[in-house]
């Protein structure tokens, strides 16, 4: 079994400290579990943060102590536990177009006072944050930490979609799991980009095999709604979709109407669908409900009435309409 691939935010409290992150060669994860009754004190910080590597014994009699606190504390522990010597780490910068990538060279630890600790307050001050507050608050968020070889900087259109959606959710860590169904394994991927083995350039193809894994590697959520949306206008001329995914969309990403302006259609992707309930509330009987998904169990199918356009559905579309999408232009998609 390959060791694991993860990926941290590495942004505590509003702050940015890529630069330092780089320089030190650390990984950050922060929300310090701080011991009940233990007043902190500067280059102490282990008497009073709970190193989330303890044995199984001393963690069963803190568990308790940390209040509504713990489940998240406890899902911190599963993560650095899981994290050795070969893990490959992620810290995604997409402003910066990079997603920054290394090799653990030695697990988790909690410092007493880290190197980097004036550093990095002196960055947030520079960053125009706050240090004045809980000093030691913003030490701890540096103090749990582990060490890679070196980053290397990957740039994120080199980086698969699959992995990519990942980076770019909410979660500020987090492993990246492999899609065994789909033969998607990311530490082979990510092993050779550390590699520099950069991609081979694309050649045209029409390949159902090529261009399926070109999708999954360049189709990441909001790029998936605008395709969708424009392979239900190239299917439906007649009719005009539009694109309205985003904040307080309702879960609806595409809406068609016809040259009354009626509406005709509804449209929901998923980039990944493992079941459950779509298109909430009561919809009119005459508009068409379609539901796209790019990953999706095989077994898995939506409730009578809905009409799935599942990846291989996706797929033959895009070859069909691929002279009129931009999409199969940047993917080398020939129809």
């Amino acid at each position: 079994m390959n060791p694991v691939v993860f990926f941290s935010r590495c942004r505590p409290q509003l702050s940015d400290p890529i630069n330092l992150v780089r320089r030190v060669r650390r990984v950050f994860i922060g929300y310090a579990a701080w011991r009940p009754g233990v007043q902190p004190r500067v280059g102490h910080l282990r008497d009073s943060v709970v190193d989330l590597r303890c044995s199984d014994e001393e963690w069963a009699a803190l568990y308790p102590s940390f209040g509504k606190e713990r489940k998240q504390f406890q899902q911190n522990r599963n993560f650095i536990r899981a994290v050795e010597p070969g893990a490959i780490a992620l810290v995604p910068r997409p402003d910066r177009g990079a997603v920054y990538a290394g090799r653990v060279v030695a697990p988790f630890e909690l410092l007493d006072d880290p190197p980097w600790g004036n550093d990095y307050l002196q960055l947030r001050r520079e960053q125009g944050l706050n240090t004045d507050d809980d000093v030691l608050s913003h030490i701890s968020d540096v103090a749990n930490c582990c060490k890679v070889d070196e980053f290397r900087e990957i740039p994120f259109p080199f980086v698969p979609a699959w992995i990519r959606r990942s980076l770019l959710g909410r979660s500020t860590y987090g492993q990246i799991h492999s899609l065994p169904d789909l033969g998607l394994d990311p530490y082979p991927v990510l092993d050779r980009l550390l590699q520099h083995q950069e991609p081979p350039p694309r050649s045209w193809s029409n390949e159902t095999i090529e261009i399926e894994r070109r999708l999954l590697d360049g189709v990441g959520p909001n790029t998936f709604e605008h395709l969708c949306v424009a392979l239900l206008q190239l299917e439906h001329p007649e009719h005009v979709w539009v694109h309205v995914g985003g904040s307080g969309d309702g879960g609806v990403d595409g809406i068609g109407a016809d040259e009354n302006g009626r509406v005709i259609g509804l449209l929901q992707c998923k980039w990944a669908y493992w079941g459950g309930e779509v298109f909430s509330g009561t919809q009119p009987a005459h508009v068409r409900h379609v539901l796209a998904a790019l990953l999706h169990d095989k077994q898995v199918h939506p409730r009578g009435g809905i009409e799935f356009w599942p990846l291989s559905r996706v797929l033959s579309l895009v070859i069909k309409h691929a002279k009129s999408l931009p999409l199969a232009l940047s993917l080398r998609i020939r129809s």
